[in-house]
């Protein structure tokens, strides 16, 4: 990565270790000021403030222990792309395709453009991971998420 990347830092906690893999469970940042502070909007009252998922270290990690977890800002956005964009293309390109043959045409090629983007998002998202890392391994409690420069 270059010195002007930018990379979201986040917050996790080991909860399992295998050799050269660890279990993490990260928290995720909200965007609304709100949710952030645990008012009661009623958005978010069921949605969990966590994600697990399996990271490739080569650090020795312990259960339990807190880490720092780097994601270059670039996955942030193609993650957005595959799971927004792409099912928008294909929605508004089935859309125009079936407006050739009529209303009912374009209506369910915008359906079927639709679904396939999200297909497609879906199966590119499990062939192409972002490059997550570990950054530090820390016992005090983590600041809250933020982005930050990373500094090579």
């Amino acid at each position: 990565m270059s010195c002007h990347e930018h990379t979201v830092l986040a917050p996790a906690t080991v909860l399992n270790t295998e050799p050269g893999r660890a279990l993490l469970e990260v928290s995720r940042q909200s965007a609304c000021k709100a949710c952030a502070e645990r008012a009661q909007c009623g958005s978010q009252q069921e949605t969990p403030h966590t994600q697990q998922l399996w990271l490739a270290t080569e650090t020795a990690l312990k259960t339990g222990e807190r880490v720092t977890v780097s994601v270059p800002e670039t996955a942030v956005w193609h993650a957005a792309t595959l799971a927004y964009g792409l099912p928008l293309a294909g929605f508004i390109g089935g859309l125009l395709a079936g407006a050739l043959w009529g209303d009912v045409a374009a209506l369910l090629g915008a359906l079927f453009g639709l679904i396939a983007g999200f297909i497609a998002g879906g199966f590119m998202a499990t062939k192409r991971h972002p490059p997550l890392k570990i950054l530090a391994a820390q016992a005090a409690p983590l600041p809250p998420l933020h982005t930050a420069k990373e500094e090579s």
